[in-house]
Parts: structure tokens; sequence; C-alpha cells
């Protein structure tokens, strides 16, 4: 792990197209993607407990959508994995303690 990283992942799109994704969909009727969306920006934006409580009600709410959800539940399922690590990366970190690689 490189210590000059604060734990903020980059990103594939600016913040701002997240956030637009995100207040687009929710007007459509694409929930799940506007979950999705609104945990990319919070992680984007460094907010990574934020983007830990996005994801999980992303995952939810593709529990719910059911089976025909299933590729978007796996990349939420994917990222949520991710997203969790590196928050527990980071509360070790306020604790000062060592987190295992």
């Amino acid at each position: 792990r490189d210590v000059a990283v604060t734990g903020v992942q980059t990103c594939a799109l600016p913040i701002s197209a997240w956030d637009a994704l995100a207040s687009s969909a929710r007007p459509l009727g694409l929930t799940l993607r506007a979950l999705q969306a609104g945990a990319e920006a919070a992680w984007a934006r460094g907010d990574v407990v934020g983007a830990v409580d996005r994801f999980r009600a992303a995952q939810q709410e593709a529990r719910r959508q059911g089976p025909q959800q299933y590729q978007e539940a796996a990349i939420i399922e994917s990222r949520l994995r991710e997203a969790d690590t590196e928050r527990r990366r980071w509360l070790a970190e306020q604790r000062g303690e060592r987190f295992p690689e």
C-alpha cells in the first residue's frame, strides 16, 4: 500500500458524472442504478463510510428486485466488499492500528 494514498479510490468517472447519474436515474425509476451511482460518488469524494452505506442499500434493492438483477447485484457485492475493506483499513488507521494486507 502506498503511504501517499489516502484511501480514496480513483474513479473512471468524475464525481459530478456519478452525481448526475444518481440524480437522473431516480426520476426514471432506476432506483438500483441511482443507489449504485450514489455509492460510487460518495467513494470518489472520499466518503468511504457513506459509500458502504449506499452500497448496502443498493444490495438490498437488488435483492428486492429479484433474479433479473443478478449481474448488477454481483457488481454491487464486489464493490461493497472493496469499499468495506477500505472502510475497515481507514478505521484501523484512525485508531493507530496496522491493517493486515
